[in-house]
């Protein structure tokens, strides 16, 4: 062990109460900090996952509009045809 690292152990173990406060306070920060970044993690994927359900949901209504469409020019053709077929001659 180094001399360094002899003499930090000396100081935390003559002074446990202070380097355990200390420690106490730097973890507290961290589980903090990243805490706050999984928060952040986390809201951008439920940003992304809801943008991703908008963007489903107006493909669906945009085929939905289609098919409307196609319908009503199916029935106006066959009121046409109808209409041809009884009308008098």
């Amino acid at each position: 062990m180094s001399r360094g690292a002899k003499s930090v152990l000396t100081r935390a173990s003559e002074c446990p109460d202070k380097f355990n406060t200390n420690q106490i306070a730097l973890d507290e920060e961290l589980a903090l900090r990243l805490h706050a970044k999984e928060q952040t993690e986390l809201e951008k994927e439920r940003v992304a996952q809801e943008e991703a359900s908008k963007a489903a949901n107006f493909e669906e209504l945009d085929s939905i509009q289609a098919m409307i469409e196609a319908d009503e020019q199916l029935a106006a053709r066959l009121q046409d045809e109808e209409q041809e077929q009884f009308s008098i001659e």
